[in-house]
């Protein structure tokens, strides 16, 4: 069987075309750093750009770097990890307004961009006696709820001495029955509270009970911080609905702030011999 020209001329255009869809389906590198391929598929002729970085990274045994957020709750845990991590990129920025430190492991450098996707983040946790306590600010309790959180949290019990609020709290939940009929403030700024006590077969026993003016605790805002004292003023009046008492804290937001400044100081003291930049107040962009 011969072969015709035009036959030959044809069979040659197709492997023309051919060797030119092998070669367009050999990948193309399109840039610098052979991360991107440029790849056309017989399927419908579909051009694909492969991330060959997002491939490699899916299968590698280790990240190429690192990324994340990690939420410490005290200074000592926040410096070990920075610490651990620290470049000469690494930024840290405290905020009063938040209440938080940050790390960006990964920040900007003085001449390059950072990804500022490895962040370490110091969130400042409150103590359950905080808590408890500034939870009734301004607030008046009934007698017995009030000898309920005095006789739970004793332990922070300042001035006047535990065993003296104890012996006021337990008159309060000993006694039943008690009718408080007058207060009145004393020179030396107590407050003494005359009662009468309801008893079956009597027509009530009459007693005194004097109210310190004030009262002082040894709280931390947050964990892993020491104690601060905190004073308050103790409050007490007589309505129809009986007995009301509570604490007004003094200046409870400087006690806060001055501890979150002892939190940065302790930071910046734990970091000062790492690679890290040194603290500064404010929030990463």
């Amino acid at each position: 069987m011969t072969t015709t020209t035009e036959e030959c001329v044809a069979a040659s255009e197709v492997q023309a075309a051919i060797d030119a869809g092998i070669e367009l389906a050999v990948p193309t590198v399109v840039d610098d750093e052979h991360r991107l391929l440029s790849v056309v598929v017989p399927d419908g002729a579909r051009h694909l750009l492969v991330d060959v970085d997002g491939h490699r990274e899916a299968a590698a045994v280790h990240p190429k770097r690192k990324t994340g957020t990690v939420r410490l709750h005290d200074a000592d845990a926040f410096v070990t990890y920075v610490a651990r991590h620290a470049t000469g990129s690494t930024e840290v920025f405290a905020s009063v307004d938040d209440l938080d430190v940050v790390a960006v492991i990964d920040s900007d450098a003085v001449t390059t961009a950072g990804r500022k996707d490895h962040v370490a983040r110091l969130t400042l946790k409150t103590p359950p006696a905080w808590a408890a306590w500034t939870s009734v600010d301004g607030k008046l309790l009934d007698q017995v709820a009030f000898a309920e959180l005095v006789e739970g949290h004793l332990g922070d019990v300042v001035e006047p001495d535990a065993a003296t609020l104890l012996e006021i709290v337990t008159t309060f939940t000993a006694k039943k029955g008690l009718d408080f009929q007058q207060a009145t403030r004393l020179s030396d700024g107590q407050t003494r509270l005359v009662y009468s006590e309801t008893v079956a077969a009597s027509a009530g026993q009459k007693g005194e009970l004097a109210i310190p003016e004030r009262v002082a605790l040894a709280l931390a805002p947050f964990r892993g911080v020491a104690p601060f004292r905190v004073t308050a003023r103790l409050r007490v009046r007589i309505g129809q609905a009986g007995l009301g008492i509570g604490l007004v804290f003094d200046e409870l937001d400087k006690v806060v702030e001055t501890a979150f400044g002892d939190v940065v100081d302790q930071v910046r003291g734990g970091l000062a011999d790492t690679p890290a930049a040194p603290v500064v107040m404010g929030r990463p962009s």
